[in-house]
């Protein structure tokens, strides 16, 4: 099989596989080994557990509860916080109903620390990199697919994370609304209030001074028996 290209990098001649041309040397043949790629395998399911416990630490922090100090997190109690927590737990422990001996991430070594966060048994995962490198590449496959359909129902624009957001924003510039609403209420209130003090003020000035007057006028008065 001839094959002939303008470049010394071919990538289309096998599926999956790129050749990077050094040097031509006619008449002479060459042996072209193809192995799999096991420590980019390797880096991957380390990547994933660094993604997922970097996602895990943050939320456990909001939705936790501090006995001791009796703090809580700002979500405890939210729906969405622990509808995603659920989900991604279950990402963890899910079957995906390969037909291979792989079909969970415990078979990988991966499994779910006292933390909530994913530890990796490194020697289980070179074992199962080394025995069925293909099931390993199909169970992360079928993995992403679950966290996959995880994020987008949480995530992005129309997601469940979004929508909890705006419903908060919403109720804020409510509670907002009211406040102002409460402020001019409490303002009229203060006006209504110092005007009735205010004229209050005036008519107990005005009963003292019919008091004073009243009560000069009686010690004018004649007392009985006497000259006047």
């Amino acid at each position: 099989l001839d094959v002939t290209r303008p470049t010394n990098q071919i990538d289309d001649l096998l599926p999956g596989l790129s050749l990077d041309l050094k040097q031509a040397q006619a008449g002479t043949v060459f042996d072209v080994s193809v192995a799999s790629d096991k420590g980019a395998a390797r880096a991957a399911v380390e990547g994933f557990v660094e993604a997922y416990n970097g996602l895990q630490k943050p939320i456990a922090d909001a939705t936790r509860f501090d006995a001791e100090s009796g703090q809580a997190g700002v979500l405890l109690g939210d729906s969405t916080a622990r509808g995603l927590v659920s989900s991604l737990r279950n990402g963890v422990v899910a079957d995906t109903g390969l037909s291979g001996p792989l079909d969970r991430l415990v078979d990988l070594g991966i499994t779910t620390g006292e933390d909530g966060g994913l530890d990796i048994d490194d020697a289980r995962l070179d074992e199962a990199l080394t025995d069925d490198f293909e099931g390993v590449a199909a169970l992360l496959g079928g993995i992403g697919e679950t966290f996959g359909r995880t994020a987008t129902r949480f995530g992005g624009d129309d997601g469940l994370v979004a929508a909890r957001s705006e419903g908060i924003e919403a109720r804020l510039e409510d509670i907002g609304e009211q406040r102002e609403a409460l402020d001019r209420r409490i303002a009229n209130l203060e006006e209504r209030l110092r005007a009735e003090f205010g004229a209050l003020d005036t008519l107990v000035a005005g009963l003292q001074d019919t008091g004073d007057f009243l009560s000069r006028q009686l010690s004018n008065l004649p007392t009985p028996g006497g000259g006047n």
